[in-house]
């Protein structure tokens, strides 16, 4: 059986490191993106090769340049012939009162989290349809897209267009066997950066705990998997019912 291969954008640690390891773990050979810590992307790379014999090689670009996205899969064509998933996992979380917003900081969230993911998106797609793989590509939004949430005011519209965005991608990709879908987590142990925000977050989650960076990773295996063959389209909401509670986000610590 001819082994299977991934790209996950933002690997180098995190959601898209969990994301990469769960990968490997199933058999799958890798491609990893990192833009500011391409030092620990080749270590996971090494890691992935020691524990599970998968091939797995890293590439460095930053996907506020509009020239990333081409650079990216180029050198995804150095290394791999064909592709079987896209997992869209980078981006920036930054957000500033509405009356505070500055061009710059607009422009990054947008750019990266939107722009950037759209032209990758299309590149794997377009390599997927050039060979006749009937792939998946998965995209990583965030709860957020769901809530009205201060200092979020660009961050979460963003994450809801990413959302559409994989959504219309799904349509157009259909009749080539490609199948698009989106997970949008909420709180993940992702970080130890995050752990202030663990005790106040608490109330708001009905399961009273965040998910773990492997739950993603088996969440993205499922949606790749022939037991959801007929899944496209569709975002699966990953947050422990958080988003099913009919309150603003506003409660919360404009700090967190």
């Amino acid at each position: 059986m001819q082994k299977q291969i991934a790209m996950v954008t933002g690997a180098a640690g995190g959601i898209g490191r969990g994301i990469a390891l769960e990968l490997a773990k199933a058999g799958y050979d890798l491609m990893l993106h990192s833009a500011r810590d391409f030092n620990a992307a080749k270590i996971l790379c090494d890691e992935i090769k020691d524990r599970y014999g998968s091939a797995a090689f890293a590439v460095q670009a930053d996907l506020q340049d509009p020239e990333a996205p081409d650079h990216i899969f180029s050198e995804f064509d150095k290394r791999f012939g064909r592709l079987d998933l896209y997992v869209n996992n980078a981006g920036v979380t930054e957000g500033a009162p509405f009356l505070k917003m500055t061009r710059e900081t607009f422009d990054r969230v947008y750019e990266i989290n939107l722009r950037g993911a759209y032209f990758c998106v299309q590149n794997a797609a377009k390599r997927m349809v050039e060979i006749g793989v009937k792939g998946n590509i998965i995209i990583i939004t965030s709860n957020q897209q769901h809530y009205i949430m201060p200092r979020m005011s660009v961050y979460g519209p963003v994450k809801s267009a990413l959302m559409r965005f994989a959504a219309h991608a799904s349509m157009e990709l259909a009749e080539y066997g490609i199948r698009v879908n989106s997970i949008a987590p909420g709180y993940v142990d992702s970080s130890p950066r995050m752990a202030p925000s663990r005790e106040k977050s608490m109330e708001h989650i009905p399961l009273r705990r965040w998910a773990t960076v492997e739950e993603v990773g088996q969440a993205v295996l499922y949606l790749a998997s022939p037991s959801a063959a007929f899944i496209t389209g569709t975002c699966l909401v990953m947050d422990g019912g958080a988003s099913n509670q009919n309150r603003s986000m506003g409660m919360f610590n404009q700090d967190l």
